[in-house]
């Protein structure tokens, strides 16, 4: 195995055995609290918290993350890792979130960046914040397992474009991984279209061969409901 890529390996398998720790320590204080089922109203809602936790957490608990992007936002003085996945998980000693959640503002970098050594850029609450992309890095993990580690961008390296052999690599999975990483395999045009305004007419184009890849009409709805500030109850 080349040596930077053997690297990279190791570098992602020390991380992913932190965070799986990290996951497996939280979830054990979850559960080892007995769910309230009284009728005082605090106490409900402070069960709902935990129980969402519980369930974040279990659903993290196998595969934390796809997917790494370096990020350095104008005015820092370096990048920092986010690793993106399907639900967010935050360290509750420092408030560092350890996985950003797919649906986050900042995430769409990781669907929206194709290479360059131009500044990137992702609309926030705060407005446009622009940066630049150090690492884009696709991670496969099956059962805590760390099976693939693909550069797909390098600004210190040689910036190979290797995005469609990685998105055949996935499609080429069973059918049960293809459809449960859907999120994990959008491309640019259809994050656009998932991140799209709710309350405006969206006409969507694609040729037949469109149909092979993972739709965002499946993704959509899970965007939605993980930023209901954004879609609103019409959306």
């Amino acid at each position: 195995m080349d040596t930077k890529i053997q690297s990279a390996y190791q570098e992602e398998l020390q991380r992913l055995e932190t965070t799986n720790r990290e996951i497996d320590r939280q979830l054990e204080r979850l559960r080892a609290i007995p769910p309230y089922r009284g009728d005082d109203l605090t106490e409900q809602s402070l069960e709902a918290v935990r129980e969402a936790g519980r369930r974040n957490l279990a659903r993290a608990a196998d595969e934390p993350y796809f997917g790494r992007l370096d990020w350095q936002e104008a005015g820092e003085n370096a990048p920092t890792p986010l690793y993106i996945g399907k639900v967010g998980v935050e360290d509750p000693d420092t408030s560092k979130l350890l996985v950003i959640d797919w649906r986050a503002p900042v995430a769409s970098l990781f669907y929206s960046f194709t290479g360059g050594a131009d500044a990137a850029s992702y609309d926030s609450p705060e407005g446009l914040i622009e940066g630049l992309v150090y690492l884009k890095r696709n991670i496969v993990i099956r059962k805590q397992i760390l099976q693939r580690v693909v550069d797909t961008y390098d600004r210190e390296g040689d910036s190979l474009a290797v995005t469609d052999e990685f998105l055949l690599y996935r499609l080429g999975e069973n059918k049960d991984n293809k459809l449960r990483d859907i999120v994990s395999t959008i491309q640019a045009e259809q994050d656009r279209i998932i991140r799209a305004a709710r309350n405006a007419a969206l006409v969507i184009q694609a040729s037949p061969a469109a149909a092979k890849r993972p739709s965002p009409c499946i993704a959509s709805p899970s965007f939605c409901t993980g930023t209901a500030t954004r879609c609103g109850p019409s959306g």
